[in-house]
């Protein structure tokens, strides 16, 4: 596996997610651990520890809370590397806890919710890398702590065909020749240019490509299965957004008594599934979001036909399975007949033009740095 230490400004190429630092004052601040070497943090590691030492720094929180136990053959834990590296840079052992023993990231959060139980507040800060903050923020709610998120500036570790699809902003279905595009994995050490737009990370991350890859791609348009998205006869089924605050104090999702999942008012989630039942809530959506979500759900481009102009609240629910199980398990609508029953809507599937990125080279190793 390959480091990419620090890069020039211009190679600075790094997955740009949409995310918001929520860090407000909170009881602790809580690293999740990351890799470390015979004592010394990874780049990853560093830069959370940084951002986390910063934080108390600027007084958000009393005390720095460090997790992760050990790997194979280590002799220290993730937590004590944190711990050391806090201390030597001037917080004082009295603000540090360590947790150690958790071997998953929701081990760490367990143990995190029982050293919180002597707490006054549950309110904590969560400090990793941007795309994992979701997942940590349902899994601390599960643990009955209050999450408020704190991502780094800087990406990690990634396969190249996720970063290509990063770099141009389209899913997998818009790359011809993909399978010259080597899905090797490696370590992204970055730090993002402060006020750098979406647009402006993708082309770094494309001139990255380029240079270190030797990238060489063009455009072209081609005839490829899509949906249409349209209003089902009998009309729409849809509420117009209700402008109702978010309920930050609920679980992140509760299960039905028939397995879906639902989640807090005025909380937009993916589709997200207890098995084969998917549940998606959407707050103050238009239909083109809607089509993205579809897309993405489907690996094929929606386009929205539905004429529908307003923002809507919505829940659909479906069963993901294609056809009945072996033991006549009652077996739910899938999702067209569930989008046409609840919203409806409709999915119509033709043929269009679309424009895809042509892969014409792609060296599978990285040139050095």
């Amino acid at each position: 596996m390959l480091i990419f230490g620090a890069w020039l400004m211009s190679l600075a190429g790094v997955v740009f997610w949409e995310h918001r630092d929520t860090a407000r004052p909170a009881a602790a601040i809580v690293v999740l651990g990351a890799a470390q070497y015979v004592g010394r943090p990874s780049p990853v590691l560093r830069a959370r520890l940084d951002h986390a030492i910063d934080l108390w720094r600027r007084g958000l929180a009393p005390r720095i809370i460090f997790t992760g136990g050990f790997g194979d053959h280590d002799t220290t834990s993730e937590a004590a590397v944190g711990q050391r590296y806090a201390i030597a840079r001037g917080v004082p052992p009295r603000a540090i806890l360590i947790e150690n023993r958790g071997r998953s990231t929701a081990a760490s959060l367990q143990q995190v919710a029982d050293l919180m139980d002597a707490e006054p507040s549950r309110d904590v800060i969560l400090v990793s890398d941007p795309f994992h903050m979701l997942r940590l923020s349902i899994l601390a709610r599960r643990f009955g702590l209050r999450p408020f998120s704190s991502p780094t500036r800087t990406s990690m570790h990634w396969g190249i065909q996720v970063l290509l699809r990063e770099a141009f902003g389209l899913p997998s279905y818009a790359f011809v020749n993909a399978n010259k595009v080597p899905d090797d994995k490696y370590d992204f050490a970055a730090v993002v240019p402060a006020g750098a737009n979406k647009a402006e990370f993708r082309a770094m991350l494309r001139n990255l490509l380029i240079q270190r890859f030797h990238l060489q791609y063009h455009r072209e348009t081609r005839e490829l299965p899509l949906y249409e998205l349209r209003v089902a006869p009998g009309g729409p089924k849809l509420k117009p957004a209700a402008n109702e605050p978010a309920d930050t104090t609920a679980p992140s999702f509760t299960r039905t008594p028939d397995g879906y999942l639902t989640f807090p008012r005025g909380v937009n989630t993916n589709f997200l599934g207890n098995g084969p039942r998917f549940s998606l809530q959407r707050v103050h959506t238009t239909m083109d979001e809607f089509a993205a979500a579809l897309d993405m759900w489907l690996g094929v481009p929606v386009v929205n036909l539905t004429g529908l102009t307003g923002q809507y609240d919505f829940y659909l629910r479906f069963d993901a399975r294609g056809e009945s199980p072996a033991n006549d398990e009652h077996l739910d609508p899938p999702l067209e007949p569930s989008m046409r029953d609840q919203l409806g809507l409709v999915l119509r599937k033709i043929k269009g033009p679309q424009e895809v990125i042509v892969i014409d080279s792609f060296d599978r190793e990285a040139t050095p740095n």
